[in-house]
């Protein structure tokens, strides 16, 4: 009876474990495709312009983001065997260096392989990211078809000024659909400065409103966002 017991145990810890690792990537309600601006997140580590890879007034990509609905968190790394291969970026890999790039150091292919094991892994389920191409594919389209730099500039937000969170927002939503994105900001001491910009999108990757999902910002909103140029 006691082994019959234990065996009975084993299997419904065995089969708990197993239902675990199937579920876990599935386990969120959004995307978040982030992009950043090179110059403020080259600030925000402390270094100087000349040390950063710092692309001609461009928005790079910094990850799809499998997220939760706030305020819960993740998933992250839902796969850690899953480890990703350069060769299947082939050929999109020169298009990754140029707007998927790691603005802090030459070493791209760490920025990728983290991102992909972060966030990229849970995000299998998606037939649209269900593979290590997809998924790094999917980042340079958005990328292509949300061109913040273009939106921001349209809206009349262009590099060296400094701006309201209000004017930030209203030119974003007016080149993204009229849907409201996350914008982050990087602070340092009494001065904030524009860094990220994160769209939200459903899981049959259509434009949603952030609100409802997650905050819309970090930034202080009764200061001006400053635009490094």
């Amino acid at each position: 009876m006691e082994f019959y017991f234990v065996w009975k145990l084993c299997f419904f810890v065995l089969g708990a474990l197993t239902q675990f690792s199937v579920a876990a990537p599935n386990d969120y309600d959004f995307l978040l495709f982030a992009q950043q601006w090179p110059l403020t997140t080259c600030m925000q580590n402390g270094k100087q312009r000349n040390q950063c890879n710092i692309p001609h007034n461009d928005w790079t990509v910094h990850g799809i983001w499998p997220s939760k609905n706030a305020p819960a968190r993740g998933p992250e790394e839902c796969d850690r065997r899953n480890q990703l291969r350069v060769q299947n970026l082939a050929n999109i890999r020169s298009q990754l260096e140029r707007r998927w790039l790691n603005v802090l150091s030459n070493n791209a292919e760490g920025f990728w392989s983290w991102e992909w094991k972060k966030h990229g892994t849970c995000s299998l389920n998606l037939p649209a990211l269900n593979s290590q191409n997809k998924y790094f594919n999917q980042g340079l389209t958005w990328n292509r078809n949300y061109v913040i730099g273009n939106i921001l500039n349209n809206g009349g937000v262009r590099p060296g000024g400094s701006y309201t969170l209000q004017n930030i927002q209203a030119a974003l939503r007016r080149g993204l659909n009229n849907v409201t994105p996350q914008i982050s900001c990087f602070k340092s001491g009494n001065r904030q400065f524009l860094q990220e910009i994160r769209i939200c999108i459903s899981k049959n990757l259509q434009l949603i409103n952030c609100a409802g999902h997650t905050s819309d910002t970090n930034c202080n909103r009764r200061s001006n966002i400053e635009y490094p140029a």
